[in-house]
Order: structure tokens, then C-alpha cells, then sequence
């Protein structure tokens, strides 16, 4: 069970991660994500707001985007 459950959140993250990149918006913790405003670490899956934006040095996790 814990193997499956495993898979389907690494394959959620996957999805979101081409989403954002193919340059579509993604909703993370009520906030809008897309690439004019933050930029995706894939190590981390993590977006981090980018300098000169009003989200700058915001961090949000990938795992809580819908």
C-alpha cells in the first residue's frame, strides 16, 4: 500500500512539474504558480518566487499543488 500511495505522489509531482513547465499555471496552497513568477527547482521539486516579482523567495512545495 505505502509503495502505491509512494508512486501516485511522485507521479502527481511529475504532472504538475510538466504542467509549469509547458508554461501553464498550476494552483499551490491557494497560490497561483507559473513561470513569469517563480522557477521550479526539480531537485527538490520546490517553486521559488524569483527576484524583482511580489513573490520573491517565496518557496512552496510542489506536493501542495493541485
Amino acid at each position: 500500500m505505502f509503495n502505491q500511495y509512494s508512486e501516485n505522489q511522485s507521479e502527481n509531482t511529475r504532472n504538475i512539474a510538466m504542467k509549469f513547465n509547458q508554461g501553464k499555471t498550476v494552483k499551490c496552497d491557494g497560490t497561483d504558480i507559473n513561470n513569469s513568477n517563480y522557477s521550479l527547482s526539480i531537485g527538490t521539486y520546490t517553486f521559488i518566487g524569483i527576484e524583482n516579482t511580489p513573490n520573491a523567495g517565496e518557496m512552496i512545495s510542489a506536493s501542495t499543488c493541485e
